[in-house]
Formats: structure tokens, C-alpha cells, sequence
């Protein structure tokens, strides 16, 4: 059903045998593995970081009418309270500590689809680019860890990943003026998760401007707008601008010193997979990065003529991305999910790009495999772990 589902989000189904093995094996073996990680001891009851404890808490409270930014603080956007008010409301039937529990394994299947999307992002490539960058995400280390607890992560790339399926055809060319309305609403749905989103949104409108012109790039930019400013306005309004400060203020104004102001070669080292810890990060990690750059960059070069616009949006939203890692004042252990999802479709385009030319099929087939083996090297998080450089989780 959750294949079906995600592929249903696009018009022009159904996809072709081939492509709709190569969603739904990655999203097999995440469902695998995510099913492993919640058998663990305590990995659906225990304390596993305080992350769920603050946005589960918020949700109860919301929903029995005390308001965020008002009678409490919260540090985010208000969409993660939303997005948990049908775990927070099923405590009334059967207890907040199995509405936990619900909103522990929701986030689990939202990593679950994250895979699917993922694949369906670089679908006019093929299946040998859908697979590829389905596995890499479903075997990133810090994707499976972020199911141990409730995130942010898997929810903000849901949003975002649904709308790139939404805004671009099968062709890659930006889709019809309804679906430019859907994938804007998306887009501003994932910022009121997380800011990030931003950054995906930003890459979207660029596309669609340089692919469709102004008045397109207006609609969407318009729509993701609104749907983000309402509620932030109503619940500045509640609480005397205590939204604002806290959800975009306090946020901006976070300090780069303390344990979590990770160096960026450790940033470089958890986005790869590394295991943890990584102080210090391997030799090789910021060579490795000048060279995926310089790969991506040359695929794009040569492939210039025959580049869609949904592959120019990839190469923005993966660029800003994993930029937002980077420059964020603090690194959580979560952070990496984000930008490697931005990793993960820019490189199936990379192979879809490559594997244009019959006689380098072979050699993608083998970068695609040793990228996901290098993904699959790192460790999650085990249930009740404490966070990479010590101290409690947050994002």
C-alpha cells in the first residue's frame, strides 16, 4: 500500500515494470531495516533523546488548548504539533504513553516513504537512477537512526520531496498550473516543519522561473508564502510576537560555539556516513568532497543539451541542502539525513546522466552499488545511545 500510495502522487501512472521494482525494492529494504531498528530493547518505549518528548509534549498541550509561543516555549514552526495531533489525540483513548509509541512508528513510515520519493524525484532517468538513489537514502545510516525518536528530518524531507514529485512531470518539465499550486502548498508545509525547507523551496522557485517564466515562478513562490506566513502570523498574533521570536529569531541568532559547533571536515564525514564518532574525521573526507564536485559538475557540462529542468532544480535543492548543513551554527545528530537527501538525488541524476551512453551502463551500475555499500558501512544509532559528541539530541 505505501508503494502505491507514493505512486499515485504524480500523474502519468502507472510507471513501467522496471521502474516500479526499482521503487519498490529500496523501499523494501527500508522497511527492513527501520523494522530492525524499532525491534530493538526500548526502541518504541525507551528514551532515546529528548527530541519526541518536546514535540509529543507540545502536541498534547496544543491540542488541550494551551498555545505554543504563548503559554510555552517551542523553538520551531508549529507543523510538527499538526503533524502529531493524531497521535496526541488518540492519548484520550489509549494513554500518552502509547501515543508516543504512535508517533514513533509514524515517523518511522514517513522515513519509509521518503525512499519511494526519493526514487520518483529522478524517475525520467530510469530505473538504474531510481534505484540508486532510492538505496543510498534507505541505507544511510543517519535515515534509519532517525526513527529511533521523532525528528523533524523525515518529516521536513517528506514535505519536500513531495512537492519536487508534484512540480515536475515524468519528462522533467515543470507540470501543469495545478500541480504548481500543490507543490508550492508542500513546500510551504515543510518550512512551518523546519526552515530548511527554505532552501528546497528557494531551488523550486529559481527553476521554475528560468523553465516557465515569472508568473509561474510567482504561483508557487506565492503559495508556499502563504501557507507558511497564516498560521506563523495567527500564532504571532496569540502569542504578542512570541512566534516570530522564538521560531525565526531564536533560530537565526543560535551561537557556534559549544560542543555542538561541529568543524565542517566532521560535518563532511557524518553526511558520507561515517560511523560514529568522528573527532577527528577521516583524511580523506574533504578530498572526497572535491571530487563528488567535481563529478557532478562535469556530468552537467557534458550533459548541458539534454538537461530538463528537473535536473537543474536537483542540483540547486542538493547544493542548498547540504549548504544548510554545513553553515548551521550547530550540528545535530540528525542534520545529515537532510542534506544527504539532497546527495542522494543528485547522484542518481549523475547516473542517470552517465548511463545515457550504452557503454559507461555498466560502470554507474558499480558506482551506484559501492555508494550504497559506503552508505551501508555507517552505524545508527542503537536505542538509548547517546548522541554522537555527548550530550542530548536535539535539532
Amino acid at each position: 500500500m505505501l508503494v502505491k500510495w507514493q505512486l499515485m502522487l504524480h500523474r502519468g501512472l502507472p510507471l513501467n515494470r522496471m521502474q516500479i521494482v526499482a521503487v519498490g525494492l529500496p523501499v523494501l529494504v527500508a522497511v527492513a531495516l527501520v523494522a530492525h531498528q524499532m525491534a530493538q530493547p526500548d526502541s518504541l518505549t525507551g528514551v532515546n533523546g529528548y527530541d519526541d518528548g518536546v514535540y509529543m509534549a507540545g502536541s498534547l498541550l496544543m491540542w488541550r488548548g494551551v498555545m505554543p509561543f504563548a503559554d510555552f516555549t517551542f523553538l520551531h514552526p508549529p507543523g510538527i504539533l499538526f503533524l502529531l495531533g493524531p497521535a496526541a489525540l488518540s492519548s484520550h483513548l489509549f494513554g500518552e504513553a502509547n501515543a508516543f509509541v504512535l508517533a514513533r512508528v509514524a515517523t518511522a513510515g514517513v522515513a519509509v516513504a521518503n525512499v519511494g520519493l526519493v526514487a520518483l524525484v529522478v524517475r525520467r532517468h530510469g530505473p538504474l537512477a531510481m534505484f540508486a538513489a532510492g538505496i543510498m537514502l534507505a541505507t544511510f545510516p543517519a535515515a534509519v537512526a532517525a526513527t529511533q525518536t521523532v525528528s523533524l528530518e523525515p518529516w521536513m524531507v517528506l514535505f519536500s520531496l513531495s512537492a519536487a514529485v508534484v512540480l515536475f512531470n515524468r519528462s522533467g518539465r515543470v507540470a501543469s498550473r495545478r500541480r504548481q499550486l500543490v507543490a508550492g502548498a508542500l513546500l510551504g508545509a515543510g518550512m512551518l516543519v523546519k526552515l530548511w525547507v527554505a532552501a528546497v523551496a528557494v531551488a523550486a522557485v529559481a527553476t521554475v522561473f528560468f523553465a516557465g517564466g515569472r508568473q509561474q515562478a510567482q504561483r508557487v513562490a506565492g503559495v508556499a508564502a502563504a501557507v507558511f506566513a497564516v498560521p506563523m502570523v495567527l500564532f504571532a498574533l496569540i502569542s504578542r510576537g512570541g512566534a516570530i521570536t522564538q521560531a525565526v529569531l531564536a533560530q537565526a541568532g543560535r551561537e557556534r560555539t559549544g560542543p555542538w559547533a561541529v568543524p565542517i571536515d566532521q560535518r563532511l564525514a557524518a553526511i558520507s556516513g561515517h560511523a560514529y564518532p568522528i573527532n577527528p574525521a577521516p583524511w580523506w573526507v574533504l578530498p572526497a568532497a572535491l571530487a563528488v564536485v567535481i563529478v557532478v559538475l562535469l556530468s552537467w557540462a557534458l550533459r548541458w543539451g539534454r538537461l530538463r529542468p528537473v535536473d537543474n532544480f536537483v542540483l540547486a535543492a542538493g547544493t542548498l541542502m547540504v549548504a544548510s548543513v554545513l553553515v548551521a551554527p550547530q550540528f545535530y545528530p540528525y542534520y545529515p539525513y537532510f542534506a544527504f537527501v539532497g546527495l542522494a538525488l543528485v547522484a542518481g541524476t549523475v547516473i542517470g546522466l552517465v548511463t545515457s551512453r550504452p557503454a559507461s551502463a555498466s560502470a554507474a551500475s558499480a558506482s551506484a552499488s559501492a555508494s550504497a555499500v559506503a552508505s551501508a558501512a555507517g552505524t545508527g544509532f542503537p536505542a538509548g545511545a547517546k548522541s554522537p559528541w555527548g550530550g542530548p539530541v536535539s535539532g
